[in-house]
């Protein structure tokens, strides 16, 4: 019976739609969906001291960004998890709980091997 299924599997066309595989921008934390911005990527306004975010498909084109395979993809679902789980409001104590974890982390890769 197994064997019937994974042959029927294995006859099925291969999906043709492009970046199927890929995350979305609108599934992670990064992305602002009302202006439809990467909130990693921008630049100060010097004068009004206000942050004009990138656009996220620019981001998604620009390898020396996130590019096309979202290598800055940060899951909505898990963020939002550690953040609630660890009482943060703000991405400042995020970021330095993430260095934190690294830090710790590599000290243990460094001692069991």
């Amino acid at each position: 019976m197994k064997t019937n299924f994974f042959l029927l599997y294995m006859c099925l066309p291969e999906s043709k739609i492009k970046n199927i595989n890929v995350p979305s921008c609108i599934n992670c934390a990064n992305y602002n969906k009302n202006h439809r911005t990467c909130d990693l990527f921008g630049e100060k306004n010097i004068v009004t001291n206000e942050i004009d975010y990138e656009l996220a498909y620019l981001c998604r084109k620009n390898e020396d960004m996130c590019g096309k395979n979202a290598k800055l993809f940060i899951d909505n679902k898990y963020h939002n998890k550690i953040m609630k789980f660890l009482n943060i409001n703000n991405n400042d104590n995020y970021y330095i709980f993430i260095i934190y974890f690294m830090y710790v982390f590599s000290i243990y890769l460094i001692i069991n091997n």
